[in-house]
């Protein structure tokens, strides 16, 4: 599990955006974006993907994103 800080994420539309870029990257098994908090839970493989791998998504789909995990 990881928690990524997602920018721009201010409303549902927003949330919806980042929880459908997540999943379509290899062994994401479940994204939270709750965008009060600007946050991303992501449960994942980490042998097959890396937050950074997760990062670089989020900012290409428009939402610039930083792993805490």
């Amino acid at each position: 599990m990881a928690t990524l800080v997602v920018d721009n994420v201010s409303c549902a539309s927003c949330r919806y955006i980042v929880e459908q870029t997540l999943p379509a990257m290899a062994d994401v098994r479940r994204v939270e974006v709750p965008f009060k908090t600007k946050t991303a839970a992501v449960l994942f493989d980490d042998a097959a993907t890396s937050v950074a791998a997760m990062a670089e998504a989020t900012i290409q789909s428009g939402y610039p994103s930083k792993g805490t995990q």
